[in-house]
């Protein structure tokens, strides 16, 4: 009864009542003969098939990297990449907030600040001018325990090729030899790329890791849910942004230093 409720609770919300209709239209279009509303048929399969976690794991599982720092090789920096923020709402020590896969970065970033002591470069600006990304995690590391001399701002980029160039002065300026990255797990392919690219030794540490490997399967990895249709969608992302990076930066032989 309850694998019932689920089902019927899955086709009704998005994406399950989009593929429906697109199957329901598909076979109609089957039965009138047209062409275009037969295609529905196929638009809805691949809708369900990069909405199931048993599918998206792997695709997302391509493009993370997952890498984490357990003190070698020895680093002197760390460089915690932005990951949004959400603008203008309340918080305990000021307004804006980090966004959910911005917050986990910031704490795995305290936990090796804490166990390492070393400082932290942060680095993320706005597309609007208004609340600097930085800014907002900053307050929030030293919220966290971070000593506000320890935190090094760059809060004027405004994407990841931005992000490392900006970082990149910080970094060379303070006699930094080799950074410790910080990003999510699937940000971290693209991100160490760029970092490496400018000149900067750095490590990656990834973070908010997506593709877990699953002994066995359960009736609920094939059912479609707004998640993992999301969690699709950003390993494409990401896999056009490495694919763009590396025709611009290594087919073309541009430089990004």
């Amino acid at each position: 009864m309850f694998e019932l409720k689920k089902i019927i609770s899955v086709f009704i919300n998005m994406p399950g009542i989009f593929i429906l209709f697109l199957l329901i239209t598909g076979f109609y279009g089957f039965r009138k003969k047209i062409f275009l509303l037969k295609l529905n048929i196929l638009a809805g399969f691949i809708l369900y098939c990069v909405s199931i976690s048993l599918i998206s794991n792997n695709i997302i599982g391509i493009i993370e990297k997952g890498n984490v720092y357990n003190g070698k090789p020895p680093v002197d920096v760390i460089i915690l990449l932005g990951g949004g923020i959400v603008e203008g709402v309340p918080d305990i020590s000021g307004t804006s907030i980090p966004s959910s896969d911005m917050t986990v970065r910031l704490v795995d970033a305290v936990r090796l600040y804490k166990k390492y002591k070393l400082p932290i470069i942060v680095s993320g600006g706005t597309l609007s001018d208004k609340v600097k990304e930085a800014v907002v995690v900053s307050r929030f590391l030293t919220d966290l325990g971070v000593k506000p001399k320890d935190i090094f701002l760059e809060d004027t980029s405004r994407d990841t090729v931005e992000n490392a160039l900006f970082v990149k002065s910080i970094f060379f300026k303070n006699g930094f030899k080799r950074g410790l990255l910080i990003t999510s797990g699937y940000h971290m392919r693209r991100a160490e790329y760029l970092f490496r690219k400018t000149g900067m030794d750095v490590f990656p540490h990834s973070t908010g890791l997506l593709s877990g490997k699953k002994s066995a399967h359960n009736f609920y990895d094939f059912l479609p849910n707004t998640g993992d249709l999301n969690q699709t969608a950003i390993a494409v992302k990401e896999a056009v942004g490495l694919i763009f990076y590396f025709i611009k930066y290594d087919v073309l032989k541009i430089s990004a230093a």
